[in-house]
C-alpha cells in the first residue's frame, strides 16, 4: 500500500522537486541500522529505501509486482534528482554491480531478465544524469568508482552477442544457478516476450554509452591531473575535479531533453475494492483499539 501511494506522488512534478529540499534531523533516522546518515534529503531517503528493496525483492521475494512500481517510481523520481547522498549513490551502484555479477554467472534464458533490470537501471541513472548532470556530482563519482564493473558487463555483453550469432545446436540450455533472480518456472524464453532484453540492445542502451564517455572522460582529466602534478587523487580531490568540470563535458551524449524522461502512472486493477476493502480493514483491526469480534470477521483471514 506504501508502495503504491509513493507511486502516485511520484507522478506530481512538485513532489519529486520538493522532496530534494526537505532534509531529514538525523534523530529520525536512527532506525536505518546499516550506517549513519547525517545531511539525507528525503529525496535521498526515499531513493534508498525503493534501491534497497529492489535489491532484496531481487535475493529474496521474486515479486515481480513489488519490483515493477519499484522501478517505475525511481524512473519518475528521476528526472528531478539532485544532490543524493553520497551513500544513496553507493547503494544505487551496488545494486547496479550485483546485476553485473548475476549477468556473468547466471543462463543463457535468464540472462535476459537480467540484461531487462540492468536495462532498466541505466535508463533511471541516463534521465538523473542527462536532467540534471551538474547536480549528480556524487552519482558520477560513484559511476567512476564502479568503472570495472562497467567493462566487465560490455566485455560480457560483447561474449553474450558473439554466443547470440552462433547457429543454434538445437539443446536446451538449463538454469542451475544458486542465485537465480527468479525461479526457474519464471523464466521465459525470447520468443514469449517482445521486450525481453538482448546483448546488442543492451550494448546500445543510452544509458550505458553515457556511462563510458563519462568514465573516459574523467580517466583522462585525472590523468591531466595526476601527470602535471605527481598528485594521488584522494575521494574529495576527484569530486572536486568531477565539480569544476562537469560543465565542459559534452551535452550530445544525452541528446534531445524530451527523450530524457521517463513516465509511469498507476493503473487501477479492474476491481480494486476485493484487495483494498480487506486491506484496510485487517490495518484497522490489527492497530486500532477497539475490540472486534473475532469470528464474526468476514472480510479477510485471521493470521493463526
Amino acid at each position: 500500500m506504501a508502495l503504491i501511494i509513493l507511486l502516485m506522488l511520484s507522478e506530481d512534478e512538485a513532489f519529486a522537486k520538493s522532496i530534494h529540499e526537505i532534509v531529514v534531523p538525523f534523530q529520525e533516522l536512527n532506525w536505518y541500522k546499516e550506517r549513519t546518515l547525517t545531511n539525507c534529503t528525503l529525496g535521498s531517503l526515499i531513493f534508498l529505501v525503493l534501491t534497497r528493496t529492489i535489491h532484496y525483492n531481487m535475493s529474496k521475494l521474486r515479486d515481480q509486482y513489488l519490483h515493477t512500481n519499484c522501478i517505475a517510481t525511481l524512473g519518475n523520481l528521476a528526472n528531478r534528482l539532485q544532490n543524493l547522498h553520497p551513500y544513496v549513490c553507493q547503494r544505487f551502484m551496488v545494486l547496479f554491480q550485483m546485476l553485473v555479477k548475476r549477468c556473468l554467472s547466471v543462463g543463457v534464458e535468464e540472462n535476459f531478465v537480467v540484461r531487462g533490470i540492468l536495462k532498466e537501471i541505466l535508463s533511471v541513472g541516463s534521465v538523473a544524469l542527462g536532467s540534471n548532470l551538474n547536480g549528480n556530482v556524487q552519482l558520477v563519482f560513484s559511476i567512476l568508482h564502479k568503472k570495472d564493473s562497467f567493462l566487465d558487463l560490455v566485455n560480457a555483453l560483447k561474449e553474450q552477442e558473439k554466443l547470440a550469432k552462433q547457429p543454434d545446436t538445437g539443446t536446451s540450455t538449463m538454469i542451475t544457478s544458486a542465485n537465480s533472480v527468479f525461479e526457474e518456472d519464471e523464466v521465459v524464453s525470447e520468443d514469449d516476450d517482445e521486450e525481453l532484453v538482448s546483448a546488442s540492445s543492451l550494448l546500445n542502451n543510452k544509458g550505458l554509452k553515457q556511462c563510458l564517455a563519462l568514465i573516459e572522460f574523467y580517466d583522462k582529466k585525472i590523468e591531466d591531473v595526476t601527470k602535471n602534478d605527481s598528485m594521488v587523487m584522494s575521494a574529495e580531490n576527484v569530486c572536486g575535479l568531477i565539480q569544476r568540470t562537469l560543465r565542459v563535458f559534452p551535452r550530445s551524449h544525452f541528446g534531445n531533453m524530451s527523450s530524457n524522461e521517463l513516465k509511469f502512472s498507476y493503473m487501477e486493477e479492474e476491481n480494486p475494492e476485493e484487495f483494498f476493502i480487506p486491506y484496510v480493514w485487517h490495518m484497522t483491526y490489527s492497530s486500532c483499539q477497539i475490540y472486534w469480534k473475532p469470528d464474526a470477521i468476514r472480510l479477510f483471514t485471521l493470521a493463526m
